[in-house]
């Protein structure tokens, strides 16, 4: 039996492994996620193709099986990625193998998404049981109560301060926020402007 944490506060998403190592599009993808009114998975908008949860060589299914269909998004090499809105695309055209390994998995019943999974690619073609989460929608009404940057600060705490050696007591310190472009404005694949919300 698949058994899959959930995560219901921003803490526990923060503190998870999703998205980790920064910088990568992984939260970016769930904010949008979050504040995406009407969306059709089925009719490929976005880059959405469905899942098939099939089982791997040696491994279970990465998802409870339901038989309710699975729909994936997040590889911004698909055809139809370029409809994401530009903060979730890398401004460079070719997407590298670890800024391009989030996904969200979404659960479809009858009445549209009733299920919202994170995960990543442990390899080319396989996806990481353990980086693998369910949010809750409590989780998604409140990023969707959030204005972008309060909700990628909160997101980045965990990275402001890290402990590179305990033994030594050496610690190094950086702030991403500080490394990002801050700017209200920036270009997206096409070299057009888009503003950042």
């Amino acid at each position: 039996m698949v058994k899959i944490r959930t995560l219901n506060e921003l803490s526990q998403l923060r503190d998870s492994d999703f998205n980790q190592p920064s910088p990568r599009h992984g939260v970016e993808l769930l904010y949008w996620l979050s504040h995406v009114d009407q969306l059709d998975p089925t009719n490929g908008d976005f880059g959405f193709h469905k899942f098939l949860n099939r089982i791997d060589d040696d491994e279970d299914k990465l998802l409870p099986d339901q038989n309710l269909p699975y729909y994936e998004v997040g590889n911004l090499n698909e055809p139809r990625a370029d409809e994401l809105p530009c903060y979730v695309r890398p401004q460079n055209r070719h997407y590298s193998n670890d800024g391009n390994k989030d996904r969200i998995i979404v659960r479809l019943n009858q009445g549209g998404i009733d299920r919202v999974y994170v995960t990543e690619h442990a390899d080319q073609k396989n996806f990481s049981h353990s980086r693998t989460y369910r949010v809750s929608q409590g989780l998604l009404n409140q990023i969707r109560g959030m204005e972008r940057d309060g909700f990628l600060k909160r997101m980045q705490q965990k990275q402001q301060y890290r402990v590179i050696n305990q033994s030594s007591n050496i610690n190094y310190s950086y702030n991403e926020q500080n490394s990002r472009n801050t700017n209200d404005q920036q270009r997206d694949d096409s070299g057009s402007w888009c503003t950042i919300l």
